[in-house]
């Protein structure tokens, strides 16, 4: 579990997941009455997912934001079975990253998939809507 925050009035911040785990807990607090206001699940390797709820300082449910409703049609469990199955790749190697972000551009949700590959790195789009890939190639490492 990792905390922070809560200086000069800002809120507090918790992160915790286990070892082992891909996922983990967001939890932010209020600083001026420690309630809870915003708490979600995240991926490890820097995307959040499932359902968060944002809460006012009294306590009470104000929204909720399904973080993965726009890649509903590619999920997360199909990424997971291309990278394990098809690329062979372990999801808790430092050198495998996986993002995903709706394009400015097109307003098409996508899967971003990067790994190293000797002294390169190996990037793969995945179109979320239709889960077709888009882009793949490779660029050196610039060190």
């Amino acid at each position: 579990m990792r905390q922070f925050g809560g200086n000069n009035g800002s809120n507090y911040i918790e992160y915790s997941k286990k070892k082992k785990d891909l996922f983990g807990t967001y939890k932010e607090y209020y600083n001026r009455t420690a309630t809870l206001k915003l708490v979600g699940k995240y991926y490890y390797n820097d995307f959040d997912c499932g359902i968060w709820k944002e809460y006012d300082e009294n306590g009470y449910l104000i929204d909720e934001y399904d973080q993965d409703a726009p890649y509903k049609n590619y999920p997360w469990e199909k990424v997971e079975k291309f990278v394990k199955e098809e690329l062979k790749l372990d999801l808790f190697d430092k050198n495998v990253s996986i993002r995903r972000y709706v394009s400015d551009k097109t307003n098409i949700p996508v899967w971003g998939i990067h790994y190293k590959v000797g002294s390169n790195i190996v990037f793969i789009k995945i179109n979320a809507n239709t889960g077709e890939i888009i882009k793949k190639g490779t660029n050196p490492i610039i060190k």
